[in-house]
């Protein structure tokens, strides 16, 4: 497995990666994703503008995660090992304590199917396909979800 860093020290990623310090908005985005490229450029990305990062490379440290530090929204991916994001995404809305806080998913299984299924059902604000991935876009939504909310 790759090595990124957060704090300027090595995690490989079998660890649990705790908030970064940027505070611009004080808010925390927590990314549920076992592909480090896309984990790297969102995480790289969502500091440059202030926000406080968070990593989880599957969707059971996403939880344990959750249950640390509520974030103000969550990118979760939908294929993943130990636990898949619909999974998750499910275990968190039966979660009393954390089942409003904000989903956006952002996968390569982008059927009609996990379309409707987690927007519908499991309240997913968004479905992103990475394939289609345009990052300025992505920061976009995010910006605009997490400012829209604080107001």
């Amino acid at each position: 497995m790759g090595i990124f860093s957060l704090f300027g020290k090595q995690a490989d990623s079998t660890q649990q990666v705790g908030y970064s310090q940027l505070t611009r908005y004080d808010k925390k985005i927590l990314i549920v994703d076992d592909d480090e490229m896309i984990v790297d450029a969102l995480s790289f990305k969502l500091k440059q503008e202030g926000f406080r990062v968070g990593v989880a490379l599957n969707g059971q440290k996403g939880l344990e995660m959750v249950h640390l530090e509520i974030p103000d929204l969550i990118l979760l991916d939908l294929n993943m090992p130990v636990m898949d994001g619909i999974t998750m995404l499910r275990t968190l809305r039966a979660d009393a304590l954390n089942k409003n806080v904000p989903v956006m998913i952002l996968s390569n299984d982008g059927s009609y199917a996990n379309l409707r299924e987690t927007q519908t059902y499991d309240g997913a604000i968004d479905f992103i396909v990475k394939a289609n991935i345009d990052i300025d876009q992505v920061m976009t939504k995010i910006s605009n979800f997490v400012l829209k909310k604080s107001t």
